[in-house]
C-alpha cells in the first residue's frame, strides 16, 4: 500500500481509539509507566501489569520505533485482507504489536514510523488504527 493509499484510508472507523494520539500524520501511543517498579506497557492501564501498583503515570511515546520481530500473515480474519505484515516494535522501551505497511516481513532492527492507517475493512468501510512504516518510506510522504 502506498503512502497516498494510506492517507486515503485514514478516514475510516478507528478501532483502537483512545490507545494513541495523532500528531499531524504521525501517531504517538498512550503508554503507562509504573512509578514503583519502573515497568511500562501498552495499551495503557491504570494498574501496573508487573507489580500491581496503582501508582502509575500515563505518557505518550515518540513517533518512531525499531522492529523486534515480524511475520507475514497469510490466512487471517476476514476483515484483515491477507497477506499482511505484523511486527513487534520497541517504542520508547515498550514492546507493541502493529500492522506494517510492507509487502514482506520487516527485518529486525528496521526503524519505523507510526502513522494512522488502514488495517482492514468491513461492510461498513475501512478499519483504521496505528500502523508502522519503514522510515525510508514514511519520509517520502
Amino acid at each position: 500500500m502506498s503512502i497516498a493509499e494510506l492517507d486515503a484510508y485514514s478516514t475510516g472507523t478507528v478501532v483502537t481509539e483512545g490507545n494513541f494520539v495523532t500528531d499531524g500524520p504521525e501517531v504517538r501511543l498512550r503508554v503507562t509507566r509504573c512509578l514503583d517498579c519502573g515497568e511500562s506497557w501498552f495499551p495503557a492501564l491504570e494498574q501496573c501489569a508487573a507489580c500491581g501498583s496503582l501508582r502509575t503515570s500515563s505518557e505518550v511515546t515518540g513517533t518512531t520505533g525499531t522492529v523486534y520481530a515480524s511475520t507475514v500473515v497469510r490466512i487471517g480474519l476476514r476483515q484483515f485482507e491477507a497477506p499482511y505484515v505484523l511486527a513487534y516494535l520497541d517504542v520508547d522501551g515498550v514492546r507493541v504489536l502493529a500492522q506494517a505497511v510492507a509487502a514482506e516481513a520487516l527485518v529486525a532492527g528496521t526503524e519505523v514510523g507510526l502513522r494512522l492507517g488502514r488495517i482492514g475493512s468491513t461492510t461498513e468501510g475501512a478499519l483504521c488504527s496505528y500502523v508502522c512504516i519503514p522510515v525510508e518510506r514514511s519520509e517520502q510522504s
